[in-house]
């Protein structure tokens, strides 16, 4: 520092004969007693011009004189004392004025809309708009798009000759900062300053805009430079190109933004989060791995400084992102850089300790202010759901757009003290989509909506008639510089865009403020408005010109409207159409109904289409019941295209109406059901009527059929012990025989009969009724020798005969019976179930395996939830793929895992197959749980799909046997399914799969 000055007063000495006044700008030295006007000489010092008694006078001097004049008074705050300059930018110093960070209004009087920024950030085209004389005043600039004004005494002003000639000069210096107890006044540091600005730079397949700007300070006086690619180059760049831009959108060849080259709206920058990403659930762990090496999830309760470097909170979570998206209407792709980007890649002490991906409520002033989440999953809808929503709500103060933007527009004007914290999310979500494409050259994202910027204050309107007005462009401030939408479909003077709020059935908007604190759901398909044409300019390639009614808006829309029977025929109505897709000459569609019976196979009717609007297409199909057979059906739609045939749909019938009362017709019942997930019809014979004889009337004595299995053990030696009681009420039981069956259910037989003795039991059954009949036989007890049987499915039928008469019931339990879990006896597992989906009815599973010892106590008396989607055979790859979804009640179905057991009953071989748990499958019907389900718990991660290499089945029978774990929870099922039948004929090999009682998954492979 002392070098600095010696140099600037002998360069004053060499140039004494020219009248000049050097000042050391570190010293204060002005060569005035008031304002002064001085040149910037070419050693970075100030030489005299003129001196002026008034701010307006000196100011008015330095714009005759333009170049590098400014104007410099004693009282700044400034090391440097300059008040004006021709041209520059401010360096915020939010400490001077005892604030962690700098407030900018839209208005001179430092009022209305504002934003804000963090210290050491440069504002540029900055010029002062006024002066008090005592050191304060406002500063006009323009702040990575928002145009406003900020204090003088909060900015150190550096004009543009120090950013041209690298000279550095001093800024900071503060006397009075209180923002912090024990923090001693700093002192002016001496550093260049660069101004802001943007190469184009090919990078392998991509070109790249890459921004280059300049924050913080630098300890040795030199730059502190950062460099950020914010997007893909627009057509007008070329390579190698150096461009200016205050606000990232109007680019300029020179610092002064006076030859404006063109315009640049970084796509993912403008693109509305009201969106949807292309990129699945597992580019989100591959963008992880390729960025930091990440490839593992840290643990529960995990310490912030045990994190690993190849560990972070977001890893395995892109399912989350995209059920996020799904429900709650944030682009999944956007979210995810956003998180990135607050939490260091998952990896901050938020993130880890408090589950805060967001920085939400981390405010500049108080970063342990910040949220804590249940979860990284809760913290993720939670912000999609809630957080982002405000942002985007119409109606509150903290909206500027749908869009994350910069200082100017979106949440970014809002939400961070950061001006780039719009262009670095969005540099993210350009590199993700990058490394998901292999750095080919393409981008799955770029591009796929139209996005079209509002040219002026704009209303939207519900239809497309202009009159039911919904909300303008411009939220409640009247402040709006940048204001894009999605636009999903151009009808000539209206055009339909995604609407940034969410929007009710009833066409009302859903309003954050009436749901504080509460997760809304976001319909993109009933969540459309419509604006005139002529207000939309559109900033990137018009896709919903271009792809007109190519390209789907919404996801797939069923709905069954009615089902009933008619005039002896069943009545099939609905609606099945992708939004988006035009349906025409070119473009045909057509609906097919499915009946599928028990033994999957599939009868086929063309349905009626009507189309409505282009793309709405209903079906209609009316059916004969003479015409359908005999069995048990469930039903199916495909939705056929005849061009875009990869937007065609097929989804199983449910109904939420209520279904026809059964009917009888030529002796045939045809009645209707439903389940949470498919509606069934049931064909049966009617029960011919008996006979009518007149005989006299005689009193019917109903006999009731109870039985209570109290005892239900099993030793080390494989006996097994049965008591309890069973009585016919109505029935003396002078003569009673109890027998016990044993039923096979893998071969649909009675494997085993055994007795049972007959004794008095405990207590008096007859004294409990008193109605007179006699029931002291009414209890059994017998041991049973289960080493005799074979391996296999047992159930346990109790068979009483009480003179003569036979009645039979299965064993069930009360909760007092105890289940074993497992037990190994003469090398073969023994196994007591309460099978929880038969109402507790027990059963006894025998094995060559020991599949099943480490089963543990589930949090719910309920059997495991199972149900298989599919199976399907794959002949190029020679597989059997079953997939469908499997969870444990009462627990969240967030760390599901997998793993499929198949038994060879003949050659007693066991093969296993692991999978991960997902949240939808893509080739099976899925849904959501928690659209279905009333519960606290969350069931939608848990879809498995497993693909059976079938060259590696010996010959023989399979039955299939599924390992659920959660956590420390585990439990086995017997996989089951409800088709019966499927028949797979290759050259090298058939598949056939039977149906038994219990509906356990089977089948036969044959070579």
């Amino acid at each position: 520092m002392k070098t600095f000055i010696k140099g600037i007063l002998l360069l004053s000495l060499v140039l004494a004969s020219i009248p000049i006044f050097v000042v050391d700008v570190h010293a204060n030295q002005i060569g005035c007693s008031n304002y002064e006007v001085a040149w910037i000489n070419d050693s970075g010092g100030f030489d005299t011009v003129a001196c002026f008694n008034s701010f307006d006078a000196a100011r008015n001097k330095m714009n005759e004189l333009q170049g590098d004049h400014v104007v410099r008074h004693h009282a700044s705050g400034s090391p440097s004392k300059i008040i004006a300059m021709v041209s520059g930018l401010a360096y915020a110093y939010s400490w001077r004025i005892n604030q962690v960070t700098l407030n900018i209004y839209d208005n001179p009087n430092l009022s209305g809309t504002s934003t804000y920024v963090a210290l050491h950030y440069p504002l540029e085209q900055a010029s002062t708009y006024s002066y008090n004389g005592k050191g304060d005043g406002v500063v006009a600039m323009n702040f990575g798009g928002f145009k406003g004004y900020t204090r003088l005494y909060g900015v150190d002003l550096v004009p543009e000759k120090y950013l041209r000639t690298d000279i550095p000069l001093y800024l900071g210096g503060h006397k009075n900062h209180r923002l912090n107890s024990g923090v001693k006044p700093e002192d002016p540091f001496l550093m260049q300053v660069g101004q802001p600005y943007y190469t184009i730079e090919q990078n392998g397949n991509y070109r790249d805009v890459v921004l280059h700007y300049f924050f913080g300070w630098s300890k040795n006086g030199g730059y502190n430079h950062r460099s950020l690619v914010v997007g893909p180059a627009s057509d007008w760049m070329s390579v190698g190109s150096r461009y200016y831009s205050a606000d990232g959108i109007h680019f300029y060849s020179d610092r002064s933004y006076s030859n404006l080259v063109g315009t640049y709206y970084n796509y993912y920058q403008y693109l509305s989060a009201r969106s949807k990403t292309n990129l699945p659930a597992e580019a989100f762990n591959k963008f992880l791995t390729e960025a930091k090496g990440i490839t593992q999830k840290t643990t529960k309760g995990q310490n912030y400084y045990s994190l690993k470097a190849n560990q972070s909170t977001l890893w395995d979570e892109g399912a989350t992102f995209i059920e996020a998206q799904n429900n709650y209407g944030v682009n999944a792709l956007l979210l995810f850089a956003h998180a990135i980007h607050e939490s260091g890649y998952g990896r901050s002490n938020l993130a880890v300790s408090k589950f805060n991906l967001f920085g939400w409520n981390a405010v500049d002033s108080n970063v342990g202010a910040a949220n804590t989440f249940h979860s990284i999953r809760d913290g993720i809808l939670e912000m999609a759901a809630i957080h982002i929503r405000g942002y985007m709500d119409v109606d509150d103060p903290r909206s500027f757009g749908s869009h994350y933007g910069n200082k100017g527009s979106g949440f970014g004007v809002k939400y961070a003290s950061d001006p780039y914290w719009g262009a670095s999310i969005s540099s993210i979500a350009y590199r993700m989509d990058k490394v998901y494409n292999n750095y080919n050259g393409n981008l799955s994202d770029y591009n796929q909506y139209s996005v079209a910027l509002v040219n002026k204050p704009t209303n939207f309107y519900l239809d497309a008639g202009g009159i039911n007005r919904k909300y303008d462009s411009l939220n409640r401030s009247g402040y709006q510089f940048v204001y894009t939408v999605n636009v999903n479909e151009n009808l000539g003077e209206f055009s339909k865009v995604q609407s940034s709020n969410a929007i009710n059935p009833d066409g009302s908007l859903i309003l954050h403020k009436n749901f504080r604190g509460v997760k809304t759901n976001y319909n993109f398909n009933l969540s459309q408005v419509y604006a005139r044409s002529s207000d939309l300019k559109y900033i990137n390639a018009p896709k919903a010109e271009s792809n007109l009614g190519k390209v789907p808006t919404a996801d797939y829309v069923f709905d069954l409207s009615k089902l009933s029977f008619e005039n002896n025929q069943i009545v099939f109505d609905g609606k099945g159409y992708r939004p988006g897709i035009h349906i025409n000459e070119e473009n045909k569609i057509v609906h097919e109904l499915y009946f599928i019976n028990d033994y999957y196979e599939e009868t086929k009717y063309d349905a009626t289409t009507t189309i409505k609007d282009k793309e709405v297409a209903t079906f209609n199909k009316v059916l004969n019941l003479q015409d359908i057979k005999e069995g048990k059906y469930t039903f199916k739609i495909k939705t056929n295209y005849s061009k875009y045939t990869e937007y065609n749909e097929e989804t199983y019938l449910n109904y939420s109406g209520d279904l026809p009362k059964a009917i009888t017709l030529n002796q045939m019942k045809y009645e209707l059901t439903k389940d949470d997930q498919r509606v069934y019809l049931t064909v049966s014979k009617e029960a011919p009527k008996p006979p009518v004889v007149n005989e006299p009337e005689q009193p019917e004595v109903k006999k009731v059929y109870n039985v209570l299995l109290t005892k239900y053990e099993f030793n080390d030696t494989g006996k097994l012990t049965l008591r309890g009681v069973a009585m016919v009420e109505g029935l003396n039981h002078d003569q009673v025989k109890h027998q016990v069956e044993v039923y096979d259910l893998f071969e649909n037989r009675v494997a085993h009969t055994f007795d049972l003795q007959s004794h008095t039991g405990d207590y008096n059954l007859s004294d409990g009724f008193k109605d007179g009949f006699n029931y002291d036989l009414g209890w059994f007890e017998g041991t049973i020798d289960t080493t005799t049987f074979e391996k296999g499915n047992y159930k346990f039928n109790l068979i009483t005969t009480i003179q003569e008469e036979r009645f039979s019931k299965s064993l069930f339990a009360s909760r007092q019976v105890k289940e074993l879990l497992g037990q190994t006896i003469n090398e073969r597992y023994y196994s007591l179930r309460k099978e929880k989906g038969y109402s507790n009815r027990f059963e006894l599973l025998i094995d060559d395996q020991f599949i099943a010892g480490d089963k543990t106590t589930l949090p719910s008396i309920r059997e495991s939830y199972l149900y298989v989607s599919g199976i399907k055979f794959n002949t190029e790859a020679n597989t059997l793929t079953i997939a469908g979804t499997s969870f444990i009640w009462n627990v969240d179905a967030t760390n599901m895992k997998y793993k499929l057991y198949l038994m060879n009953k003949d050659t007693n071989e066991m093969k296993t197959f692991e999978a991960e748990a997902i949240s939808s499958l893509t080739e099976f019907p899925s849904w959501k749980h928690s659209e279905n389900i009333t519960s606290s718990y969350n069931y939608d991660t848990s879809w498995f799909s497993f693909d059976l290499p079938l060259d590696q089945f010996d010959g023989g029978r399979y039955y299939a046997i599924l390992r659920i774990e959660n956590g420390s929870l585990i439990d086995y099922i017997d996989l089951r399914s409800s088709s019966s039948k499927i028949n797979i004929n290759q050259p090298s090999i058939k598949v056939e799969r039977i149906k038994h009682n219990k509906n356990i998954l089977e089948f036969t492979v044959t070579k």
